[in-house]
Parts: C-alpha cells; structure tokens; sequence
C-alpha cells in the first residue's frame, strides 16, 4: 500500500475526554483489522458487534494489550493494522502508557463503549465523505468534474479560481 493511501491515525478532539479518545482509537485499530469479508457477513450487526464485543472483552480482563488481542479474536482473528504503520504506532504508543492511563482506556471501554462506537463510526463517515468529495472532483481524465459537469455556481467558482491563478 502506498504512503497516499494510508490512513492517518484520527487526531484529538479539543475538550474530550483523553480515555475516550485512546478507547475509540483501540476500537478503530481492531476495525481496521477486522476483513473485509467479516464486515461484509455481519454488515446488518456489525456495530452492535464491535459494541459488546468491546464492552465484554474490556470486562474480562484488566489488562489493555490482553483486551486488545482478545478483541481481535473475537472478530476471526483480526489483525492490528499491519497495513497502517501511524496507526499500529499510535498503538504501540497506547500500549507503553502507564498502567493506570491504560485502566483509564479500559474504563472508558467498559463504561462508554457506546460513545466510543458513535465516535468512530462518525470517523469512519467523515473519511469515507472526504473520499467521495475527492474523488467527486476527479473524473477518469484528469479534468475537474465540477468544471465539466458541475453546476453554473460551482464553474464559475472554479473558473475564477484557475484565473487568480494565472
């Protein structure tokens, strides 16, 4: 996979709650682990899954990096994306902290697991949006669609655009 695919590891949002956000980047480095075939089977449940499978396996054990494994085995052996080097780096990063901000990842796991599901599905549909957009803008030769096919508003933005350019 090239460098302009990779997925950056999603960043902080101001005024959350830190466990939350390192729970919800857990989930989404076992998401992103879980086969696409999986996803596919499971698509009707597949949230409702992640949800109490992550509540059960943050209950059974009080040990984060344990939690994270059997969490993959939970999902047909998942693997903690091998695929996304900044991501398994923010994991790693996670699995280093101290014990007790890893008890506070666990907590928000067991406590909030449903706010942490919300949060990355939320990630999860704004990237997908930003994908779409971009390649919305593209079209197979090259050209900007909006330019060729958009509406009168957005050529004549995109117009003025290429001539400040000029």
């Amino acid at each position: 996979m090239t460098s302009e695919t990779m997925i950056e590891p999603p960043q902080p949002v101001p005024d959350l709650d830190e466990a939350l956000y390192r729970a919800t980047l857990v989930l989404r480095a076992v998401w992103g682990g879980i086969s696409r075939e999986y996803k596919t089977r499971y698509r009707m449940d597949i949230w409702a899954q992640v949800q109490s499978r992550a509540a059960t396996q943050s209950r059974m054990t009080g040990d984060l990096d344990r939690c994270i494994n059997r969490l993959c085995s939970a999902f047909d052996g998942a693997t903690l994306a091998p695929y996304d080097p900044p991501m398994r780096a923010a994991l790693l990063g996670l699995l280093a902290l101290p014990r007790e901000e890893q008890q506070a990842i666990l907590r928000a796991l067991r406590e909030r697991t449903a706010t942490c599901v919300l949060l990355l599905r939320t990630q999860l549909a704004e990237e997908k949006a930003e994908r779409t957009r971009d390649a919305a803008r593209i079209t197979g030769n090259g050209a900007v669609a909006g330019f060729w096919g958009g509406t009168p508003a957005t050529d004549e933005a995109e117009m003025s655009e290429m001539e400040e350019d000029v």
